[in-house]
């Protein structure tokens, strides 16, 4: 089950640039220097682990469940900032200030493991070039995908939605994630992975065919609403004339 391992490794990705695209443009590039960072001035220490330590790294049910934890803690963060968000009142709560700084944390071993993978999948190249190949990488992805996000949806409330969801879902897959076949809530059978990732891959296009749908509307009510300002311009015209 360890695709389901690297599943939930990609979520948590795709969860941190989503709450990245809710920052600004400032927040962006500090998060991507920092992962960059990060990524070059821990490459010796990652290369001093054999593969053997990494796979184990990810066999090992306490560790696993530890994580498991911690993602399922910050995702309920994540959540809880964008019911917060959502306060119809002038004065915003206090906790929305407090994890209206909170980027996530979770996102940050991920990026390490993968370093250590692609140093492990080369072992001829050279591990400095390949941390400041990987290292460039993420800072590319961190910086311009949040504000694309931001120029695809512009709304920020569908935003906050799609990223509520992820959550919720990250929290769901960390609920079953196996750990040597052993689920972090024990259950009378294992998930199975093609169900789950049918699960996922259906979400996925609810997902995408609501944010079509939104769209679509919305450039319907725009284009309505320039076409009877116009028509509205033009009998005022008459009118004067």
């Amino acid at each position: 089950m360890t695709h389901l391992v690297h599943l939930l490794m990609a979520l948590i990705v795709i969860h941190f640039v989503f709450r990245q695209s809710m920052q600004r443009l400032g927040v962006n590039l500090a998060c991507a220097v920092i992962a960059g960072l990060s990524l070059v001035l821990l490459q010796p220490a990652i290369t001093a682990q054999s593969k053997t330590q990494l796979e184990g790294f990810l066999t090992n049910p306490e560790v696993l469940s530890t994580l498991t934890i911690l993602v399922i803690l910050e995702c309920v963060l994540v959540a809880a900032w964008c019911f917060a968000k959502q306060s119809k009142s002038g004065k915003k709560p206090a906790v929305a200030k407090i994890l209206e700084w909170f980027p996530g944390v979770m996102a940050w071993p991920v990026l390490w493991y993968f370093l250590a993978r692609a140093i492990f999948e080369f072992p001829g190249a050279s591990f400095q070039n390949i941390a400041l190949i990987v290292a460039a990488g993420v800072f590319i992805i961190l910086a311009t995908v949040p504000t694309l996000i931001r120029n695809i949806l512009p709304e920020n409330d569908l935003r906050k939605e799609l990223l509520f969801m992820l959550s919720m879902l990250l929290i769901m897959l960390s609920a079953i994630a196996p750990v040597q076949g052993t689920p972090i809530f024990s259950t009378t059978q294992n998930p199975q992975l093609l169900s789950l990732l049918t699960f996922v891959t259906f979400a996925s296009l609810l997902f995408g065919g609501g944010i079509l749908l939104n769209k679509i509307k919305t450039r319907r009510h725009t284009f309505g609403d320039k076409r009877l300002t116009i028509r509205q311009k033009a009998i005022s015209e008459r009118k004067a004339a």
